[in-house]
């Protein structure tokens, strides 16, 4: 069933790629399936609410953010100093 299920999603028809997922999350084994899994990863001490987790995710979003930032700046430096 769920081999059928999937193999339905290779098809070359105009359905949207959203419907086809739709599809396959409405068959009950499918959807138990992804259910164990979430629950799984909710037992997972790396998802859990604590300051620490909180604190680390943040960090690294705010060195992603100082990155990006460095990185706009010095090509934004480079094409100030291309004289052509």
């Amino acid at each position: 069933m769920l081999l059928s299920a999937l193999n339905t999603m290779n098809n070359k028809d105009p359905e949207s790629l959203i419907s086809k997922v739709q599809r396959v999350l409405s068959i009950d084994e499918v959807n138990h399936k992804v259910g164990q899994l979430t629950a799984s990863q909710l037992q997972n001490s790396n998802y859990a609410f604590t300051a620490k987790n909180v604190l680390t995710t943040w960090s690294i979003l705010a060195a992603f953010i100082l990155l990006y930032v460095l990185i706009g700046f010095l090509f934004l430096k480079q094409v100030d100093h291309d004289k052509r």
